[in-house]
């Protein structure tokens, strides 16, 4: 979206719509991803599992856009999409150990890693004011406020080139820009962890007291990560939590359905490459999210229960997200108490009807 150059000289209202110019793109990629899946069956109820894979996940789209976003009050922060992302790959050893406890039940735990390339993670360069002429941004050589920036970046954006006795911009070479942009690492990012799993219907005990359908599942992982030595990839694994579970009892019997869930999340690193915002401060080196758990309700009843046989079997459903109204979102910068956003989602709730035809 390119702006007129005629608005230069006009204000509000009377200026001439943008430029859409589109920007078309293509790019191809191939890759040979085998995998060896193999079961040991040491027992009827005992197993060991072992897999090696290499995986390939394609690049969001939403970060390919070749479109310049931001400025800040600053008028000095950008981001831009990068249509040249390329997927990553992953090559990845898993090990389990499953007992089956009867039925739907089973224990098991497992270990793991994950060595991935290409992994896409923001990159920061500095880049003279005039670069971004090629995007449509462009800063007026002339009196502040005229160009399509407010009078807070204009003034920022001038203050280092502002020449006060010749009462004009000498240039904006002097201005510098940060654009923030993702691109494919070249260095090597592990990820290795434990996962537990507990699946467990108590039909077995229950059932001779009349209570039939409830049940438990649970799993935990805890995770650490590393990067290679003087490589490319940031020195943290971003977005990536050492330690979650998941708890959730049910009852499922007859045509009703009840399901409490409890899921926690330890923070993460989310940016390692911050940059301070505050002239005479210094740099930021890290933004971090806090802990958060979540719990959820979800039930639904066939409505043949209670009014007989009805065409496609209808059944109602009504979902609780969030329902402990947990705040989510919230991260800082570097210091806890120097919070960089929070977000107050609320509950959601869901009520439907599904049946078959």
């Amino acid at each position: 979206s390119v702006s007129d150059p005629r608005n230069v000289t006009l204000g509000d209202g009377a200026k001439y719509p943008n430029t859409i110019m589109p920007a078309t793109l293509k790019g191809s990629y191939s890759a040979f991803l085998p995998s060896v899946n193999v079961v040991w069956e040491i027992f009827d109820d005992f197993q060991l599992r072992s897999a090696v894979s290499r995986t390939m996940t394609r690049a969001n789209p939403a970060s390919m856009l070749p479109q310049l976003s931001g400025g800040g009050s600053g008028g000095d922060a950008f981001s831009l999409g990068n249509p040249n992302l390329r997927p990553y790959y992953s090559t990845n050893i898993d090990f389990s150990a499953e007992l089956y406890t009867g039925g739907e039940g089973y224990i098991s735990a497992g270990i793991f890693k994950k060595m991935i390339t290409g992994f896409p993670s923001n990159y920061t360069s500095v880049q003279p004011y005039p670069w971004l002429a090629q995007f449509g941004t462009i800063f007026a050589n002339s009196a502040v406020g005229t160009s399509a920036y407010n009078n807070l970046q204009n003034l920022a954006i001038a203050g280092g080139c502002w020449n006060a006795a010749a009462g004009s911009a000498n240039t904006l070479n002097c201005v510098n820009v940060q654009i923030t942009q993702a691109r494919n690492a070249t260095g090597l990012e592990s990820i290795k962890g434990v996962e537990l799993n507990w699946v467990q219907p108590l039909d077995f005990y229950l059932a001779e007291f009349g209570l039939k359908g409830f049940g438990w599942t649970a799993n935990a992982t805890m995770i650490s990560t590393k990067t290679t030595p003087n490589s490319a990839a940031p020195a943290v694994v971003l977005n990536v939590s050492p330690f979650t579970y998941n708890l959730t009892s049910y009852y499922d019997n007859d045509g009703i359905m009840a399901k409490v869930s409890y899921a926690f999340q330890r923070g993460t690193i989310t940016n390692s490459n911050v940059y301070g915002i505050i002239s005479g401060f210094p740099s930021f080196t890290q933004e971090r999210s806090l802990d958060y758990g979540q719990v959820d309700l979800s039930t639904s009843v066939k409505l043949s229960k209670f009014f007989g046989a009805l065409p496609t079997d209808p059944e109602v459903t009504f979902d609780i997200q969030n329902l402990t109204h947990a705040r989510n979102g919230r991260s800082y910068k570097q210091f806890p108490n120097l919070m960089n956003y929070s977000y107050d989602p609320g509950s959601l709730f869901l009520l439907g009807v599904r049946g078959s035809l």
